[in-house]
């Protein structure tokens, strides 16, 4: 799937950007949310966003999901459904 990843609340500042659009795999409970996208400097692969494990997910309305870390709450939007 293919989404964009924004922070809504952050206690931590480990997410560089306020979003990060690219290839993601479900947030779940209990699991770390995985996302693969472009890098933000020219000449590397890849930027690869690992978050501490979902803890609960707040809101599933279409192609909009709401999730909370141990210390952050994220909004994706869901752009592209495999």
């Amino acid at each position: 799937m293919k989404g964009r990843l924004v922070k809504l609340s952050v206690n931590l500042n480990a997410l560089r950007t306020d979003e990060v659009v690219g290839d993601f795999l479900y947030p779940k409970v209990g699991e770390r949310f995985v996302m693969l996208s472009d890098a933000l400097e020219p000449g590397f692969g890849c930027r690869i966003i690992n978050t501490s494990p979902v803890t609960k997910v707040h809101d599933e309305t279409g192609d909009y999901v709401e999730f909370s870390t141990l210390n952050s709450l994220y909004g994706l939007y869901i752009l592209e459904n495999e």
